[in-house]
């Protein structure tokens, strides 16, 4: 979460959203080879779950800060409690 804005200024919004999104299919493909390889099993799991924190940061972070720069402030208001 710490390399987010450094990112964010260098790539652009779009291009981090973009790498998060790779990030999360590379995650989820190493979860599903994982579970059927009987020699990498645990190295792809564990891969897989260290990976967790770059997609969530890269997408959903930065998918929530792009939303709330883009969006009135009329849509904002309602969903911040």
């Amino acid at each position: 979460m710490l390399a987010l804005p450094f990112f964010t200024k260098r790539f652009g919004i779009k291009k981090v959203l973009l790498l998060g999104l790779v990030t999360a299919a590379i995650r989820y493909g190493f979860f599903i080879y994982g579970s059927a390889d009987e020699y990498f099993t645990y190295a792809l799991l564990f891969l897989g779950i260290l990976l967790h924190g770059v997609s969530y940061d890269f997408y959903y972070v930065t998918a929530y800060i792009y939303v709330d720069k883009k969006a009135p402030c009329i849509c904002v208001l309602p969903r911040r409690g």
